[in-house]
């Protein structure tokens, strides 16, 4: 998931980016954004931006994925604003379509594939 997220990092389209950071500005309350961003760095990017910009003075909680070894942005949340942002990185349920300039190629499915496979044996071993 690390090497996704980073080889996807140059693609992320930013106009997109850019509308929904205007939409949330034009109204910081009561958002409730939902992404299908599987392989996060789309998502990431975009909440650094909204941390940083918009609700900087704000508490903001942050959920971390599971799924990298570093600091990549699951979900966060601002109670103050009454606002929630989500990520899902589930690739059955992924539309990155819109989110990146590159096109998603069979290689990489397969490395997400890959990681649910292992993120799911790693959990039931820990639950064992």
């Amino acid at each position: 998931m690390d090497r996704l997220s980073s080889v996807f990092t140059p693609y992320i389209r930013y106009d997109y980016l850019y509308h929904i950071y205007n939409k949330i500005l034009a109204s910081p309350l009561d958002n409730h954004c939902a992404f299908n961003d599987c392989f996060g760095a789309f998502f990431h990017k975009l909440c650094c931006k909204l941390s940083n910009d918009i609700y900087k003075d704000d508490i903001i909680y942050y959920i971390l994925s599971p799924y990298h070894n570093y600091d990549v942005i699951f979900q966060m949340l601002v109670p103050d604003k009454k606002s929630v942002f989500t990520n899902n990185l589930f690739v059955h349920q992924c539309k990155v379509n819109k989110l990146y300039s590159g096109k998603k190629s069979d290689k990489f499915s397969e490395y997400l594939n890959f990681a649910e496979d292992l993120f799911n044996k790693s959990e039931k071993i820990q639950q064992e």
